[in-house]
């Protein structure tokens, strides 16, 4: 039973790091050149890329959240709702939960304003690029909440 707790928690982390990852690589990366192109450029890119991380990074943000259940409830101390409510680690749990949907949510948001900029005109394309980076950036933030929850259940909670 043990091997089968390593491969889910190895799946909860692979998918949470691809996740994690793409949405950065997105920001730092995809975000500044399409600021950068001209408006047919930007179109182009959008109308292709936009499909393709609704497709990927949907079934990977709601796996690396299914994993995690299953990694503190079936294999982990998280039996019962008193136990979530009642312990700091299930608070943590709980917290993760919390924000992983947001994050999800965000996500499906941000890919959809991504597919918008293929069909804006050049009066709404800044608007939609400055709405696409707060959605970036509070993706951001919020992962960087779910890592602090991750490391104090690994490292700082008892």
């Amino acid at each position: 039973m043990l091997w089968l707790a390593f491969v889910v928690h190895f799946i909860h982390v692979f998918l949470a790091i691809f996740w994690f990852g793409a949405t950065l690589a997105m920001y730092a990366i995809v975000a500044p050149a399409l600021r950068a192109s001209s408006q047919t450029a930007a179109g182009e890119v959008g109308k292709r890329l936009g499909p393709i991380i609704v497709r990927v990074l949907a079934p990977v943000g709601g796996l690396t959240i299914l994993f995690g259940i299953v990694s503190a409830t079936v294999f982990g101390p998280v039996k019962t709702l008193a136990f979530l409510w009642s312990s700091w680690y299930g608070r943590t749990v709980a917290i993760a939960f919390v924000l992983s949907v947001v994050v999800a949510a965000i996500g499906a948001r941000t890919g959809r304003l991504g597919v918008s900029l293929a069909a804006a005109t050049e009066q709404e394309r800044p608007e939609i690029l400055r709405r696409l980076e707060g959605s970036q950036v509070a993706s951001l933030w919020g992962f960087a909440a779910i890592l602090v929850c991750m490391l104090l259940m690994r490292w700082g909670i008892p």
